[in-house]
């Protein structure tokens, strides 16, 4: 599984706890290396990676059965959207699936940017089979309502 914008990697390990492979990627050195020191002993099957996402296709094409989508598609610049799209799709293998959340906060400016559920759909519909974009019930109360759980199948 490949977690792009890990930080400092709560969602890796979660996500190895769980008994997912986790590989997660940061451009951030810091990140990486907090994520390291807090992982240490964590229990799964995880690695940290400090690298531009938009590089993964290089090493990675087609490596991934799952693509963990939280907070990085906001954090980035909306005009990368459509690379970001592209960076799924070419990670991910036939079949895959990208899950996780877009949030939808509706203020203007950012990171992290804003996202509706049409301009998702937009983005990822022509290249995924998009099999759930809804309001997710299990956000913290901070952002209850405004995040969109997503579950795509790349074609």
């Amino acid at each position: 599984m490949c977690i792009p914008g890990c930080g400092y990697g709560y969602d890796v390990r979660a996500l190895a706890a769980a008994g997912f492979e986790a590989i997660g990627v940061d451009f951030a050195p810091l990140a990486i290396e907090r994520a390291a020191r807090l992982s240490e002993g964590a229990a799964g099957a995880f690695e940290f990676r400090q690298g531009d996402i938009f590089e993964l296709p290089r090493t990675d094409a087609a490596a991934f059965d799952y693509f963990y989508e939280y907070t990085c598609f906001v954090a980035i610049e909306p005009a990368r959207r459509p690379e970001y799209v592209q960076l799924a799709l070419e990670l991910l293998k036939p079949g895959g699936l990208l899950i996780g959340c877009f949030y939808n906060h509706g203020r203007e400016g950012g990171p992290p940017f804003d996202v509706t559920r049409e301009q998702v759909l937009a983005l990822y519909e022509p290249h995924f089979e998009i099999r759930k974009l809804e309001i997710t019930p299990h956000s913290i109360e901070r952002r209850a309502g405004h995040e969109l759980w997503a579950e795509f199948v790349r074609a």
